[in-house]
């Protein structure tokens, strides 16, 4: 069995890039953030799965981290884009060459990273199965 982490990965951001109201109120969604990139911006946290087999069928479960990144004071900042990923995570994601079988958010968090930076995240529980070619 192999993994489809990263095809994961890619289906999120190309699903969060199309989210105008996301892409209007951050500098961009990164897997790695450019030098001098100024906030706020979205990344990708942890990222891990569990396999999930049968005898005719691959599959796992991926779940992924989305963090977001302000340094506007308090919450409110992070709160609204948290808000605008979750709105585009309710929607079915695409992920080439395997069948979805359920997605969910399964936890939502806000904290003072440190003085001033405040970090909000999402993590999105993705099952997934494919035949193996």
């Amino acid at each position: 069995m192999s993994t489809k982490m990263f095809e994961v990965q890619q289906a999120i951001f190309q699903h969060l890039s199309l989210n105008k109201d996301l892409t209007d109120i951050v500098t961009g969604i990164f897997d790695f953030v450019p030098e001098k990139t100024v906030l706020p911006y979205v990344t990708f946290g942890e990222i891990h799965s569990q396999p999930l087999t049968s005898k005719v069928e691959n599959g796992e479960t991926v779940m992924v981290s989305i963090d977001a990144w302000s340094e506007t004071k308090g919450r409110k900042e992070v709160a609204k884009i948290l808000y605008e990923i979750e709105k585009k995570l309710e929607t079915e994601l695409t992920v080439p060459g395997v069948e979805l079988i359920s997605q969910k958010i399964t936890n939502r968090k806000s904290w003072e990273e440190s003085y001033g930076l405040f970090t909000g995240q999402i993590d999105i529980e993705v099952k997934i199965m494919w035949e193996e070619l």
